[in-house]
């Protein structure tokens, strides 16, 4: 299991969203202080590098929340819902 750190567009007012992954399964971590929780775990943080390895996580998981709503309106939104478990 790991957190997706994914920066977002310049214009986004939020900067970075948090994905949680497993390989199978993936979520949007909605509160960094949740976020803390997962790092206290031990739950190891990967950055994407670029859209390429955003897009590959998400294609390769079923999304299991609700899109992030930073996405939302944007090509981020429909291939997750696309991905919807």
């Amino acid at each position: 299991m790991f957190r997706l750190f994914v920066t977002n567009a310049p214009a986004s007012p939020t900067k970075v969203t948090v994905l949680l992954c497993d390989g199978t399964q993936l979520s949007h971590v909605k509160d960094g202080h949740f976020d803390q929780v997962l790092a206290a775990a031990g739950v190891g943080r990967v950055d994407a590098v670029n859209a390429n390895q955003t897009r590959g996580t998400i294609v390769s998981c079923k999304t299991t929340t609700a899109c992030p709503p930073e996405w939302v309106g944007t090509t981020w939104e429909t291939l997750w819902n696309g991905q919807r478990a």
